[in-house]
């Protein structure tokens, strides 16, 4: 069976992104979608048994690596995150199993653990700074202010110690995130700084303690009407 880096159920299948195989290797910039209705097959891909199941997999090229995928954003059936690029899928069923569209062109997430989803949004740190992604376009949230000081502070050779977390009770995006102060910490194995993002009053924190995990409080539908204005 195939391997992917980053998972997400999309359309009744398992849809893996950065993937690996026996005979492929490693595809950085491929999405690999099992059979619907059952996340355990992969037949070999452009077989009539893989037709059959709805089964294939598609490269996506002109925006880097892949870097995680999330669903139902938007109106679409799912998200995918290149380093420079955003596509969105839609299932369209066969031949072509899904329509992919490229919405960014030129900004993706530059950090695989700042991608995090409440109700069909999507918010994300780029090279630019803290956006949100709505299945269309993606908006700044972070301002100057806070993006600058995100991007000075952060030690980006460590980003894979960034988590990312919502909860809906308090309106609250979170990320933990390695610092460059994180030098003189003993343990250098965990996040010494937290941004934290209220979208009701488009506010941010910054919050220093240590994190070895972020994860959802609570999960439910969300608009961007209810996310109201991001500042």
């Amino acid at each position: 069976l195939p391997r992917g880096k980053y998972l997400a159920i999309v359309a009744d299948r398992l849809m893996l992104a950065h993937t690996w195989d026996v005979s492929g290797g490693t595809k950085s910039r491929r999405i690999w979608w099992s059979a619907r209705g059952n996340p355990a097959s992969f037949p070999t891909p452009g077989t009539i048994s893989a037709a059959e199941v709805e089964s294939d997999y598609q490269d996506l090229e002109g925006g880097g690596d892949l870097m995680g995928i999330l669903p139902s954003i938007g109106g679409a059936d799912a998200a995918v995150f290149g380093e420079s690029r955003i596509w969105t899928l839609y299932d369209i069923g066969p031949p072509a199993f899904f329509q992919i569209d490229a919405k960014e062109q030129g900004r993706g997430a530059s950090v695989p653990g700042s991608i995090v989803q409440v109700g069909n949004v999507a918010f994300y740190w780029s090279r630019e700074g803290v956006f949100v992604f709505d299945g269309a376009s993606s908006t700044p949230i972070g301002g100057d202010k806070v993006n600058n000081y995100l991007l000075g502070d952060f030690d980006e050779s460590k980003k894979r110690l960034v988590w990312a977390a919502q909860d809906l009770r308090r309106n609250l995006v979170m990320w933990a995130y390695p610092s460059g102060a994180n030098q003189s910490v003993a343990n250098q194995s965990v996040a010494d700084k937290m941004l934290v993002y209220n979208w009701k009053t488009g506010n941010f924190s910054f919050v220093e303690l240590n994190v070895q995990a972020l994860h959802a409080v609570e999960t439910r539908g969300l608009t961007l009407e209810e996310l109201d204005a991001y500042g």
